[in-house]
């Protein structure tokens, strides 16, 4: 949060008029705009600061994870989402829209994140495993069904990530294809349903 935020939004309020005339109020939608005009301009002032910080620390507050080797993150710049581990970019870099860092998880002496890649509702989510240790880090490929169903469990020495077949496939794909999709990570390799795909 910075005074020139807030110095944004006393600006938006100003220009638009919105405690003036609430008819042609662009904000209208917002009932806190109303609560908002009714204040004095030390109350305004905290109001503007709470609006602010519900959208921005929103975002960010699922994406920074400590991990016992430092601070892995997910900074947004506009059309690229970059994953960071102490501020460094990490080599290989997931294209997509939005990227979460769903959970933290330990395998001996490697945290793993659980990576969330989503792009839209033709394929809702993809994942990936990235293990971060001391002077090491490795992401997985992406995997997943594109479901975002998922239950996650470990155990002494892996990670396993379960989900249904996502529904927006064909009919004979249905057919051939699994109910369920299993996924077991431990570090050296990925496999789905037994299989080492990674």
């Amino acid at each position: 949060m910075t005074v020139k935020s807030l110095l944004v939004y006393k600006l938006l309020f100003n220009k638009y008029k919105i405690c003036d005339d609430w008819s042609f109020n662009p904000f209208k939608f917002s009932i806190n705009f109303r609560y908002i005009c009714k204040m004095n301009k030390k109350l305004k002032l905290i109001a503007y600061a709470s609006i602010l910080l519900s959208f921005s620390n929103l975002s960010l507050a699922d994406n920074v994870i400590n991990t016992r080797f430092g601070k892995v993150a997910v900074t947004d710049l506009g059309d690229e989402k970059v994953i960071t581990i102490n501020g460094q970019r990490i080599s290989h870099q997931p294209q997509h829209s939005y990227l979460s860092l769903d959970r933290k998880l330990t395998l001996g002496d490697k945290d793993v994140i659980l990576i969330e890649g989503v792009d839209g509702t033709a394929c809702p989510a993809q994942y990936y495993f990235l293990a971060v240790g001391k002077q090491f880090s490795r992401i997985t490929d992406s995997f997943g069904t594109c479901s975002d169903l998922i239950k996650v469990q470990k155990t002494n020495n892996k990670i396993t990530v379960s989900m249904p077949s996502y529904n927006h496939i064909s009919e004979s794909q249905k057919n051939r294809r699994p109910t369920r999709f299993v996924y077991e990570y431990d570090i050296q390799s990925l496999k789905e349903n037994g299989k080492i795909i990674n």
